[in-house]
């Protein structure tokens, strides 16, 4: 994957220096993975839910 940086977004570089992360495209995806598993896990619990409903 490659990532560009611009100058309005070198403070998301620095923040992936300032985080360990060994290069900035793991920064992204790691932040990115953490992102979406927010948006999803309450739409797996509705899911189950429902499941559970229709037993």
């Amino acid at each position: 994957m490659e990532l560009r940086v611009f100058a309005a977004e070198k403070k998301i570089k620095r923040l992936q220096e300032l985080s360990g992360d060994k290069s900035f495209s793991s920064f992204v995806v790691r932040i990115l993975r953490k992102e979406a598993e927010k948006i999803v896990a309450p739409l797996g619990q509705h899911l189950k839910a429902n499941r559970l409903r229709l037993l």
